[in-house]
């Protein structure tokens, strides 16, 4: 991956930490970046992102201090953390350390596919469709 989108990465990253860039935002920088999925790894701590000439690029997440995993997958708990951030009601630190209580072991956004995949340790999974935008 060129430094260029590295660049969009990171600073995308960093934003959606310090409450500068809500999700959609990430979501619309990426993709003009020509990426197509990401992959978060919550026990690695760890970031993936894949473009569409097929290169790839890994970045630490800047999250000190996760909580412990839960440990049962509630799809009810990742919802209620999705309505949250949705409506600005929390930041994406909370976000991640609510779905974490809730067994999530990591997601994967589908950019193009415009939806995301919640995967606990046994393999259960939620699937959260973007909402359509007006």
């Amino acid at each position: 991956m060129n430094k260029n989108i590295i660049d969009v990465i990171e600073h995308n990253q960093k934003a959606s930490f310090s409450g500068e860039y809500t999700f959609p935002e990430v979501v619309g920088n990426l993709m003009n970046a020509r990426i197509v999925r990401y992959y978060a790894d919550l026990v690695g701590l760890e970031k993936i992102y894949y473009g569409v000439d097929g290169s790839i690029y890994a970045s630490k997440l800047p999250y000190p201090n996760p909580p412990q995993m839960g440990e049962n997958f509630s799809e009810k708990e990742i919802v209620e953390a999705l309505r949250a951030i949705q409506q600005g009601k929390i930041d994406y630190a909370e976000f991640l350390d609510r779905i974490i209580k809730a067994g999530t072991v990591n997601y994967t956004v589908f950019i193009h596919g415009k939806q995301a995949h919640y995967i606990g340790a046994k393999g259960e999974i939620y699937i959260e469709h973007f909402p359509e935008r007006n």
